[in-house]
């Protein structure tokens, strides 16, 4: 197939997913040829091979795939709001009839959390220093202890929580197990940085 296609999937879409924009990279392959219709009448047809993908979940109700080649087509076809998806981790089917289209959509999710290896870094802080100040006061010295504080550094150790998102698509022949196309993506994210150790604050050099 000699052709880019765009096309966006509208639906309450996978949890996991919701807010966000997140991208899934991996190839489409191709076993048998087929064709996706849209709203409004156009089609796209896949002819057997393997096809790039960039699967982009921007919402959890809207989801763009561009599939690379030389023409660019934008296609849309709507998922039923009855659909249910799992929130980080499951599969879910929808049945051509409610497609819309002569295949099934067969689908897993599969989410894992996991911890990125220790960064170590510097940042600004600030220390304490007490100095004794003395001031004439009616024909006295009067001294006392004052606090201020001055800028340093300090070393800190820190790490990322990240998240593994593997999206599976299966389109399978209306009706039957047989599959006609899969598309095997991942996608990885920051989650939160969380510190490890904080160094003790020190005279900057």
């Amino acid at each position: 197939m000699n052709k880019l296609a765009r096309f966006a999937l509208i639906a309450p879409l996978f949890l996991l997913l919701a807010c966000e924009r997140v991208s899934f990279s991996s190839y489409l392959d191709v076993n048998k040829k087929f064709t996706i219709k849209s709203k409004k009448g156009e089609s796209i047809q896949f002819d057997p091979g393997r096809i790039h993908i960039d699967l982009t979940v921007k919402n959890k109700r809207s989801v763009n795939i561009n599939i690379y080649s030389k023409k660019k087509q934008d296609i849309t076809f709507s998922i039923p709001s009855s659909a249910h998806f799992p929130s980080e981790r499951g599969s879910f089917f929808i049945s051509a009839e409610d497609l819309k289209q002569d295949f099934d959509l067969d689908g897993e999710i599969a989410t894992t959390y996991f911890d990125t290896p220790s960064i170590t870094s510097t940042e600004i802080c600030q220390y304490p220093v007490t100095r004794q100040v003395c001031r004439q006061v009616s024909n006295q010295v009067v001294c006392t202890t004052e606090t201020n504080y001055e800028q340093g550094e300090r070393t800190i150790v820190t790490h990322y929580e990240e998240r593994e998102s593997r999206l599976i698509l299966e389109f399978k022949e209306q009706g039957t197990s047989e599959v006609i196309a899969k598309f095997d993506g991942t996608h990885v994210s920051h989650e939160r940085q969380l510190v490890d150790i904080y160094g003790e604050c020190l005279v900057r050099h």
